[in-house]
């Protein structure tokens, strides 16, 4: 049996005429809880729909496979990257850095590569929509 629809579900399907009913009427505690744990669960995982198809130990797997396809496949057809894993190593210390100044020497210096080349890769990461600068 399929589980309701939680309340960040509803908002998302519903909108505006959800957030209106739920001032009316607000959870009960047990709701309210679940909202909490359901809000929990998406900033962890996200809202990717697939993830939440499946138990939460496969959902690592399936996470690495989708970052293997895109580096492998959807790379490939932005641009040329010669060494895939230091792309991914850029990826995640750039995620690392979410919400901070952005220092392209510095990026370059901890990967160890020409400025030139950490540009690129965020601007492959911007084109792939992985990344939002903000100026």
């Amino acid at each position: 049996m399929e589980a309701p629809p939680s309340g960040l579900d509803r908002l998302w399907e519903e909108g505006e005429a959800a957030v209106r009913r739920m001032a009316d009427a607000p959870p009960s505690a047990d709701e309210a809880r679940l909202w909490r744990a359901r809000a929990e669960e998406h900033v962890l995982w996200g809202g990717y729909p697939a993830l939440e198809r499946l138990p939460p130990e496969d959902r690592r797997t399936s996470i690495r496979d989708f970052r293997r396809t895109y580096l492998e496949r959807d790379l490939a057809d932005l641009g040329r990257v010669a060494d895939l894993d230091q792309f991914a190593l850029a990826q995640n210390l750039l995620a690392a850095r979410t919400a901070q100044l952005l220092s392209y020497s510095e990026v370059a210096r901890d990967l160890g590569v020409a400025v030139n080349t950490a540009k690129r890769y965020v601007r492959f990461l911007e084109i792939s929509y992985q990344v939002v600068l903000c100026p």
